[in-house]
C-alpha cells in the first residue's frame, strides 16, 4: 500500500504564505508558486511534499 500524501487546502496555504486568495492564484499563474493538484474533480490543494520542496529553495 502506498503512503497517503497530505494535501494542503487553499485556506491553510493562504495562512502559511500570509497572502490573499487572489495573490496566491496570481503567483501560481505567473509561475512564482507551484500549481495545485485537483482532487475529486473540484477541490484543489497542494501536496505537502511539493510545498516543502518549494520552501527549501529559500
Amino acid at each position: 500500500m502506498y503512503p497517503v500524501e497530505r494535501i494542503i487546502r487553499i485556506d491553510e496555504m493562504m495562512q502559511l504564505l500570509r497572502v490573499s486568495r487572489s495573490t496566491l492564484y496570481r503567483r501560481v499563474k505567473s509561475g512564482s508558486f507551484i500549481k495545485p493538484v485537483t482532487i475529486n474533480n473540484k477541490t484543489k490543494g497542494w501536496k505537502q511534499s511539493d510545498y516543502e520542496r518549494w520552501l527549501s529553495q529559500f
